[in-house]
């Protein structure tokens, strides 16, 4: 329930007077959940709402991915670690998957150190492949929550994608940089490379969205969709492989797999 009387938008009434009679009954099913998580929030993240300083969006991911320790533990986070806005989404996946703080920074420096070697590469066809192959296969792990629980597994997994994200970074300085090598559909992240990915011998769509390789369209079909839920920018997930996995199943569809 909130109060109905202007207080700096709809953030603001949410959370204005709740002890007021005047007040509007919410019956949808869909606006129970948005309110209710923003009931969840914490004074300090209530507090946030009400100035305008997060957008109401991320607020509702808040209060219905994390309890009130959690929380807590986000502000005090971001309060003491620099985040930029588009990797606000991969932070508070991070905390609803209850992963080490430590972990969180390194995982912001791998996707930091990833921007810098894909600008580093753009003009190597072959190099910026097998970039695209590392950090896909990252995220997926990620996002669908395949890291390691162990910290020093984890702490291994980490290392290895920085490593090899760094190694790569370090070939271009000492390649020629010819039109040849170059392609200019790089430019938009190398999304249309999945057409060609089998002919390369990569792992194939279905086992990158994780269904057997004797899937049906139907379980495909299912497990696309929820994948592009989990993954989609407006609920705090990632452009990149949203984009990759939405060319993807299109492909896939066109070749006639189909229910």
């Amino acid at each position: 329930m909130y109060n109905g009387k202007e207080h700096g938008g709809v953030e603001g009434a949410l959370f204005a007077n709740l002890d007021d009679t005047n007040h509007i009954t919410v019956a949808d099913p869909y606006l129970i959940d948005i309110v209710q998580s923003l009931m969840n929030l914490t004074e300090a993240w209530k507090d946030k709402v009400k100035g305008g300083s997060i957008k109401l969006q991320f607020a509702v991911q808040i209060g219905s991915k994390l309890d009130a320790d959690r929380q807590e533990r986000l502000m005090e986070f971001v309060q003491e670690t620099p985040v930029p806005e588009k990797d606000m989404g991969k932070v508070l996946h991070a905390y609803a998957m209850e992963m080490p703080e430590w972990s969180i920074r390194h995982i912001l420096r791998i996707y930091r150190l990833a921007e810098r070697t894909k600008a580093a590469l753009i003009m190597f066809n072959d190099l910026m492949e097998r970039l695209e192959q590392v950090i896909r296969q990252f995220e997926f792990d990620f996002w669908d929550g395949n890291l390691p629980r162990e910290e020093d597994r984890l702490e291994s997994v980490l290392e290895d994608v920085h490593h090899k994200l760094t190694a790569l970074a370090e070939h271009a300085p000492r390649r020629e940089k010819k039109a040849y090598n170059y392609n200019g559909s790089y430019g938009d992240s190398s999304s249309n490379s999945w057409e060609h990915q089998e002919e390369r011998g990569g792992v194939s769509f279905h086992a990158l969205i994780g269904v057997p390789d004797e899937a049906d369209a139907k379980q495909v079909r299912k497990q696309s969709k929820k994948l592009l839920k989990l993954l989609h920018p407006d609920h705090g997930g990632s452009a990149y492989l949203f984009d990759w996995v939405k060319k993807a199943y299109d492909v896939y569809n066109g070749n006639g797999h189909k229910e």
